[in-house]
């Protein structure tokens, strides 16, 4: 196994007195007959640990073997490999629900913002068992997936062969070109069968939910979300839900309708991006959450610290139609290739240049995103996607040290130890009920899986920028997957690849690379 590299200094017989001295004064009784009698294989020293679930938030000592933190004490302890973290924080890694490129560049820069875990949830995959075997064995994060009920919907609504689809999501939309109105036609009775039995299958090759996205699939009516829910339910695995957009019907309205399924279904719902899909409804979304939860339901949500949103020239929702539904206009969007904000007159000449273009659509206000992630309710996701020749959104790189640099920090509105919860043990305990890795993770705790992220919390902060968005975060000292640095000093570890599947309870057998 790879581990940090500061080798633990030799002392003389001064510096071991001193060390006896300072024990004592710590409580420590015994060195010899204590943890210094024993060899760890990693040595975190004088950190400032952090651990949301319990609240410990002090200087301490964390010893890690196997791959698993098994010690968290005062006592000196010592390991083959050390790391000094004076001065800095201790924290669990970070987990990202809201992942859409596993690329090697986008794991990089995942793993320079704290993120240990990276989970695409909201769109997913399809076949599951394909999308695992292809990243086993060569990911810097861990990572993981749900069943994509935008794939499964178009299997059985265009008769389209499963064997077919390959789980490259470009890839197989291009299989279903002059194919059957999938995304607008409601199903019928036959269809959402077919669609359970899929999902089911999904479920056994070790999705870690289902992910729906609404605003691609109109068709998708309450009767066929009630039958998935309740599908799922039943084998008590969540559902991620971009819920419908504006245009379609309001945000509250939207969101009220996943969260009256849940109640009707027993379904657990968790709804992205809560600051996008909300806009001007934000305020009362949130309120319908802590409405639900309050009452038994199992319905939590993300945000991402920005105010654009990924989309295309190619979205409906782009044009002048659109934009308007959006309270917005042709000069919020700014097209991703060279930075240019439009006009109607460039929006239709960058549409024939390239009408899959992408675009950033400025249509969030601030005050709206700041609302979303100062609500202790709210964990943190990215909905980072890939990036294509350098550009893309920042939201990639930055969005979980934003959370501690905009919200800790600059603001003041987010503690520390509650900005921590958000990126880690908020989203840990949104999956443990279906996914028990997760019981292990997001937390500092003996038994806990060391994947741990270590930071400067004067100096963590986003550096990408909608110009610059793959310039990788700052005060980032040290990311640890398994007990393994991807980033050790500063800096990112090429050819270090400790990640691993996260799968969901159903699987009946791993995939193989």
């Amino acid at each position: 196994m790879q581990f940090a590299k500061i080798e633990t200094p030799r002392r003389s017989r001064s510096a071991r007195g001193r060390a006896i001295f300072i024990s004592a004064l710590l409580g420590c009784t015994s060195i010899a007959g204590g943890a210094v009698g024993q060899t760890y294989d990693l040595a975190i020293l004088h950190g400032r640990v952090m651990d949301p679930e319990s609240g410990l938030d002090g200087l301490r000592n964390v010893a890690v073997s196997q791959g698993k933190i098994v010690r968290v004490t005062r006592r000196p302890i010592r390991g083959r490999s050390v790391i000094d973290a004076s001065g800095l924080v201790v924290a669990p890694g970070f987990i990202d629900l809201h992942a859409h490129d596993h690329s090697p560049l986008t794991h990089r820069l995942h793993a320079q913002d704290g993120v240990t875990t990276a989970l695409e949830l909201e769109n997913g995959a399809f076949p599951v068992r394909a999308w695992y075997a292809s990243r086993i064995g060569v990911s810097a994060i861990n990572f993981g997936v749900s069943a994509s009920h935008g794939v499964i919907r178009a299997i059985a609504l265009t008769g389209l062969d499963e064997r077919r689809v390959t789980g490259d999501l470009e890839a197989d939309i291009k299989l279903l070109e002059g194919k059957a109105d999938w995304q607008n036609a409601p199903s019928d009775a036959a269809e959402r069968l077919r669609m359970i039995d899929l999902v089911g299958k999904e479920l056994d090759d070790g999705a870690v939910g289902v992910g729906y996205h609404l605003a691609t699939t109109p068709g998708a009516d309450t009767a066929e979300l009630s039958a998935l829910f309740a599908a799922a339910a039943q084998r008590s695995a969540p559902n991620f839900i971009h819920i419908r957009s504006v245009g379609q019907v309001t945000p509250s309205t939207a969101a009220r309708e996943v969260i009256a399924i849940a109640k009707s279904t027993g379904a657990s719902v968790h709804i992205v991006h809560v600051n996008s899909s909300g806009l001007w409804d934000t305020a009362d979304i949130l309120t319908q959450v802590k409405e639900a939860q309050r009452t038994g339901l199992d319905v939590t949500t993300e945000a991402y610290p920005y105010t654009g949103a990924m989309t295309a020239l190619d979205d409906p929702r782009s044009g002048a139609e659109g934009m308007a539904t959006y309270r917005s206009s042709f000069h919020d969007l700014e097209l991703v290739a060279t930075g240019e904000r439009l006009t109607a007159e460039t929006y239709e000449a960058a549409k024939r240049r390239d009408p899959h273009g992408a675009l950033i659509a400025h249509v969030m206000t601030l005050d709206n995103v700041d609302l979303a992630l100062e609500n202790p309710l709210v964990m943190a996701a990215s909905d980072g996607e890939a990036y294509h020749d350098g550009k893309g959104h920042p939201r990639g790189a930055g969005t979980f040290s934003r959370i501690f640099s905009r919200y800790v920090r600059e603001k003041q509105t987010v503690p520390l130890m509650q900005a921590i919860a958000k990126v880690s043990l908020m989203p840990a305990r949104r999956l443990e009920a279906y996914v028990p890795d997760m019981k292990l993770r997001g937390r500092i705790q003996k038994g806990a899986i060391a994947d741990i992220t270590i930071f400067d919390a004067d100096k963590i902060a986003d550096r990408a920028t909608y110009e610059n968005p793959t310039a990788p975060s700052a005060g980032i000292a040290y990311v640890l997957v398994a007990g393994r640095a991807v980033v050790d000093r500063y800096r990112f570890q090429d050819g270090v690849k400790p990640g691993v599947p996260i799968y969901g309870a159903g699987l009946k057998a791993p995939a193989k690379r």
